[in-house]
């Protein structure tokens, strides 16, 4: 009889899993689709937020261009506005010398001229005088000449010159005047 034939399988043995490769199969699928959903939403979520701040961006890129434009035009106008300021001034010069000697002019003896201030459209002096009757006739001398518009004796204070062995006393007189322009540019052409 024919010798049996040798049992021959092949098929690999078929061996069931166990349950713990089945747990973290489906473990790592959960932790996949969780890093899925999360990358997903943080990708709205920012893409939301980065609309935003491009908007931000061109609008402050536009505020940006504006304030550099409006400061170059500030610059230009500055530099017109200074160029006419120097001109105007140019032409509204007055002759302050010509103003402190008719001022000395009109003071009468025993007086002097103690302090000069000189503003855009007024004149501040403080003077020095003997008596209350020379602050009187200055302030009439200063109020008559055609060289002031308007005249203002604003303070007279009595002063002792302690120290002194005679001990004098005089007054300060302290002025407002607003000289007449028009007038001393003449005086001051008719001289030259």
């Amino acid at each position: 009889m024919p010798e049996r034939l040798v049992d021959i399988n092949l098929l690999p043995k078929y061996e069931r899993r166990g349950e713990g490769s089945s747990i973290f199969f489906f473990l790592f699928l959960l932790l996949t689709l969780a890093a899925f959903l999360s990358i997903g939403v943080f990708y709205y979520m920012y893409k939301g937020n980065l609309s935003d701040l491009e908007a931000e961006y061109l609008r402050l890129e536009a505020e940006e261009a504006s304030l550099v434009a409006e400061l170059a035009s500030l610059d230009l106008a500055e530099g017109e506005s200074l160029k006419s300021s120097v001109q105007f001034a140019e032409g509204q010069r007055l002759e302050t010398s010509k103003l402190i000697t008719k001022l000395d002019q009109l003071l009468p003896k025993q007086a002097y001229l103690n302090t000069y201030t000189y503003r855009s459209r007024e004149t501040t002096i403080s003077t020095h005088l003997a008596s209350l009757e020379s602050v009187a006739t200055y302030t009439s001398a200063l109020t008559q000449s055609d060289f002031f518009q308007d005249v203002k004796l604003t303070e007279v204070k009595l002063l002792s010159e302690e120290g002194k062995e005679d001990g004098r006393k005089y007054y300060e007189a302290d002025f407002t005047i607003e000289p007449d322009r028009q007038r001393l540019k003449k005086e001051t052409k008719a001289n030259e």
